[in-house]
């Protein structure tokens, strides 16, 4: 692979990371206070009476929706097919596991109001 083709895909790829980080929040992007009643962001979250595990479902939903994204962008632009279907088993397996973090935190952390 030469030089050319190595930064241009680095480039992408920085493109793909600045898309999902950037992304809104909405119904399948909460964003940490949905996700995380009182979380005030990205390196941000007071702990508080927050356990490890909480934390570390507040960090890791932005992170897998971020694979998502990259994913999604795969899907529709790559040249390989078999970059296609990995990139349909990581959305699918992604989307699994930040329903069933959402699930936990639901259960073990949120608050009656």
């Amino acid at each position: 692979m030469g030089t050319r083709r190595v930064v241009g895909l680095g480039a992408w790829g920085m493109a793909v990371v600045l898309l999902a980080t950037s992304a809104q929040a909405g119904p399948t992007n909460p964003g940490p206070s949905a996700a995380a009643p009182g979380a005030m962001g990205v390196g941000a979250m007071p702990m508080g009476d927050r356990s490890s595990d909480a934390h570390f479902i507040v960090r890791m939903i932005p992170h897998h929706e971020g694979a998502i994204a990259m994913a999604d962008l795969a899907v529709r632009r790559a040249r390989h097919p078999e970059i296609r279907a990995l990139a349909e088993r990581i959305r699918t397996s992604q989307g699994r596991e930040i329903a069933q973090m959402r699930r936990w935190y639901r259960q073990w952390f949120s608050k009656p109001g």
